[in-house]
């Protein structure tokens, strides 16, 4: 019993004086690397200047796939969004059964923990609407939103739902 107690004990605890390295020199290493600037990765991180949301604009440009379910309604459609940066913003082309929505988009903070969102105004038929996305990534690092659609000046019972999913 000795004998193996003396391989298990080093061997642990190298394991965790890894594990106590990674906050402190190994992420640091990661992040600052070059191979990794300009890679398509939004760090998990607080937003420090407006070079950072320049940083998340540029990751949420592309042309994307919609999912919408409107709100205070059961009714489902599909279609197409492009986003394109513009000035301090983002300028949202909706593109559903033939019919095109412009609209604008900001990145904006949510909830006490200031969240950064995407909060997108447009008007479709004479109604204001807003959406309000998480944004997340998927598995090859492209944006992915989903979120709430409210009517903006109506009491809205039953929010919709959004997806958009990038087009590579």
């Amino acid at each position: 019993m000795k004998s193996i107690s003396r391989f298990i004990v080093p061997g642990l605890a190298r394991k965790i004086a890894i594990l106590l390295a990674l906050p402190f020199v190994i992420i640091p290493m990661i992040s600052s690397s070059s191979p990794l600037q300009g890679h398509r990765l939004v760090w998990a991180q607080e937003q420090k200047s407006g070079e950072d949301l320049d940083l998340l604009y540029s990751f949420l440009q592309g042309h994307y796939s919609l999912l919408v379910r409107l709100p205070d309604s059961n009714k489902t459609y599909a279609g197409k969004v492009v986003l394109q940066k513009k000035g301090e913003s983002l300028e949202v082309i909706r593109r559903i059964n033939g019919k095109e929505i412009r609209g604008t988009g900001k990145i904006e903070t949510a909830t006490a923990d200031r969240v950064k969102v995407l909060r997108v105004r447009f008007v479709d038929s004479g109604k204001n609407y807003e959406a309000t996305y998480l944004i997340h990534s998927d598995l090859d690092n492209y944006a992915r939103l989903t979120g709430y659609l409210y009517l903006k000046k109506a009491r809205t019972t039953k929010p919709g739902l959004e997806a958009l999913f990038m087009d590579r």
